[in-house]
């Protein structure tokens, strides 16, 4: 049981550092999204608890992906400006 409880609060840091990234800019999209999918449970209405949860995760998961690539093209352009002035 020990073992699983620190596993899972690894898990929970990894995924706050990693959602992070993301917080900031996702906050007024993601508080929407979040009081829908609460509507739709207190609505009893699961299938689209359900696809509104899909399409939340989808959100979140396209933004990360869009800040990674963002982030590479940053250090790949400052790369080139190091490169460039060291020739």
């Amino acid at each position: 049981m020990k073992l699983l409880v620190q596993m899972l609060r690894l898990l929970d840091r990894r995924g706050r550092w990693l959602f992070a990234a993301v917080a900031k800019s996702r906050a007024p999209h993601s508080l929407s999204e979040h009081e829908d999918i609460v509507a739709a449970l207190i609505g009893r209405d699961i299938d689209h608890a359900t696809d509104l949860t899909r399409a939340h995760i989808e959100h979140t998961r396209a933004a990360l992906v869009q800040h990674w690539v963002d982030r590479e093209e940053r250090e790949d352009d400052a790369a080139a400006v190091v490169a460039a002035a060291r020739a």
